[in-house]
């Protein structure tokens, strides 16, 4: 069990970064259920993951593991999810679901999608983020992607 619940910790944030993988991981839920035999542990009711700067916020986050070696196959966000970066310029992303899969380092948010950075904004309906070499991408299949961005003034 304890094994298990060290692989979901620092599991769940690498999605977001891999510079903090260093940083404790800290989980509240209002409840957690683990079905070892199914290689499941979910966390329901105001869940909050924070690591360093980061914090992942949603109604209910499943993970999905290998019974036996430990290891994280999905991590499934339901209900608005919300991931956010502190610092000199905050940084949010919001959406209705995330997956992210260890293996191949995709971390895919769907249901209006909305990236903010400072006051630059970009919204979509889906957006897939490769972790392993920062590319990303975001459709949106009812119309454009929309994107306001807005320059820094130098003082």
């Amino acid at each position: 069990m304890r094994r298990t619940l060290l692989a979901v910790g620092f599991a769940l944030l690498a999605a977001t970064t891999q510079a903090q993988s260093n940083q404790p991981v800290e989980i509240t839920a209002s409840q957690m259920e683990v079905q070892h035999t199914q290689g499941t542990a979910t966390f329901t009711g105001n869940v909050v993951v924070t690591q360093g700067n980061l914090t992942l916020t949603a109604p209910q986050l499943t993970v999905s593991y290998q019974s036996q070696s430990g290891d994280v196959d999905t991590i499934r966000t339901t209900g608005l999810t919300t991931i956010t970066r502190s610092g000199a310029t905050s940084e949010k992303a919001t959406g209705t679901q995330a997956i992210y899969t260890p293996a191949s380092q995709l971390l895919v948010l769907t249901g209006q999608v909305m990236l903010q950075r400072g006051p630059s904004q970009l919204s979509g309906d889906k957006l897939v983020y490769n972790i392993a070499t920062g590319n990303a991408k975001v459709t949106n299949s009812s119309g454009p992607v929309k994107a306001r961005f807005v320059p820094q003034t130098s003082n």
